[in-house]
C-alpha cells in the first residue's frame, strides 16, 4: 500500500546566500564560499553555512563564555610552555557581561561587537577582528575555534512546549495593552443604550 505525498523525493532547501540586504555580509559570504571550494577545509564550510543563517539563528555570545574557553587554552599552553595562538570566532554578535571586570587579551572575530564589549577588549589589550581580516590571517582556519550562541536563550523560546507537563515551558500570557482593550470592550457591551427621544 502506497502513500501519496506531495513532498515525495523533495530535497531539503539549503541557503546559498543570505537574504539580508547587507552588502558586507554578502561579500563575506562570497569570500568564504570561494575559500571552502579552494581550501576544502571544514572550518570554512561551517563559517559559510553559519553566515547564511537568519538573524534569529545567529544568536549572540557573551564575553564570559569566550573567557571560560580562553582560560582552558591558557592552562594547556602553560603546561606545554607555549603561548595561546588561537583566535575565537563567532558567526554573530558578541555581547558584554557586566559581572566581568578583568578580561584576558583575546583575539575575537565576530560580525558585530557591542560598545562595552569592544571597549573592554581594547582595554585588556585584545583585538576585535572582522571576517575579511580572518580570511587574510588564517585562510584555512588553522588554530581557530568557532562558537555559536544558544538559540533557545531568548524569551519567546521559553514559551515553546506545553506548560504544566514538566517541560519547563512558561505559559504564554497576553500583553497588558491587549488586556486593557479587552476590558474596554466588555465595559461598552455592558452599558445600556439610551435614546433621548424615547419616553
Amino acid at each position: 500500500m502506497g502513500i501519496d505525498l506531495w513532498k515525495y523525493k523533495r530535497k531539503p532547501a539549503k541557503r546559498k546566500e543570505p537574504i539580508s540586504k547587507n552588502v558586507y555580509l554578502s561579500l563575506v559570504c562570497e569570500i568564504y564560499k570561494t575559500l571552502s571550494q579552494k581550501t576544502q577545509s571544514k572550518f570554512n564550510t561551517t563559517v559559510y553555512k553559519y553566515l547564511c543563517f537568519t538573524k534569529l539563528n545567529k544568536a549572540c555570545v557573551s564575553l564570559r563564555r569566550l573567557q571560560d574557553s580562553y582560560d582552558t587554552l591558557e592552562d594547556t599552553a602553560r603546561k606545554e610552555g607555549t603561548k595561546v595562538e588561537e583566535i575565537l570566532v563567532v558567526a554573530g554578535p558578541v555581547v558584554d557581561d557586566e559581572r566581568l571586570v578583568n578580561i584576558r587579551p583575546m583575539r575575537v572575530v565576530a560580525l558585530r561587537f557591542s560598545k562595552t564589549a569592544r571597549a573592554k577588549l581594547a582595554k585588556a589589550g585584545g583585538e576585535c577582528l572582522t571576517f575579511d581580516q580572518l580570511a587574510l590571517l588564517r585562510p584555512t582556519g588553522e588554530k581557530c575555534i568557532l562558537f555559536r550562541g544558544n538559540i533557545l536563550d531568548r524569551k519567546a523560546a521559553k514559551c515553546f512546549g506545553v506548560p504544566g507537563r514538566r517541560d519547563g515551558a512558561r505559559p504564554k500570557c497576553a500583553a497588558k495593552s491587549f488586556k486593557k482593550t479587552e476590558k474596554k470592550s466588555k465595559k461598552t457591551k455592558n452599558k445600556k443604550v439610551s435614546f433621548k427621544g424615547a419616553e
